[in-house]
């Protein structure tokens, strides 16, 4: 995000805090609108964890991200939820050390 939009972000939203990282590459699954189960969550950070591998990719040190997603904006109790993704921040193998 460009540092002139998060502030006008910052200043718009009091409350939140802007976490700041350095620049990487994200694979990202759409998870629906259903809850998952410990068991799913387990499964999906398996599966990225070797896809990452067959790409020669390792995730990175920074934590996984889960979004969730509406369909309208602003968002109000009202809102429909649109469901939630899941990323793993990547690194190339060679990064690794």
């Amino acid at each position: 995000m460009p540092p002139d939009l998060a502030g006008q972000l910052i200043a718009s939203f009091p409350a939140l805090t802007l976490r700041t990282e350095p620049a990487h590459q994200e694979a990202c699954i759409y998870l629906g609108q259903d809850p998952l189960t410990a068991a799913q969550s387990q499964l999906i950070d398996q599966s990225f964890r070797t896809w990452a591998a067959e790409q020669q990719r390792q995730p990175s040190d920074l934590p996984v991200r889960v979004t969730l997603l509406t369909t309208a904006a602003p968002v109000t109790d009202a809102s429909s939820p649109a469901g939630s993704d899941f990323a793993l921040p990547l690194r190339d193998r060679a990064d690794a050390a």
